[in-house]
């Protein structure tokens, strides 16, 4: 998906422990949209939220500030723990604006 996008929100650089011991950074990112609806009264843009993470080095680089507009591409998928699945968003590659 590649949409215009605001960055809603940048939480803190953190430390995740992978499954094999080691440890990764990681930020979490609350990106935001508009996306176009159609409602009794009408047509209308209603805001849309994508929380991402990003890992490693992408996760120590990752300046931008909140109420930066980017233009970014997300990629959708999944990862299954045990019998249950568990959506993933990733923040494929972005630009400022």
């Amino acid at each position: 998906m590649d949409a215009i996008f605001i960055v809603k929100k940048v939480g803190e650089l953190t430390g995740v422990q992978l499954p094999n011991g080691d440890s990764i950074d990681k930020r979490t990112v609350v990106l935001t949209t508009r996306e176009c609806r159609i409602g009794e009264n009408g047509v209308y843009a209603h805001e849309q939220d994508f929380v991402v993470d990003i890992l490693g080095d992408r996760a120590r680089c990752f300046l931008l500030k909140e109420q930066t507009w980017i233009v970014a591409t997300l990629s959708f998928s999944y990862r299954i723990n045990g019998d249950k699945y568990y959506p993933e968003i990733k923040l494929v590659r972005y630009c400022e604006i």
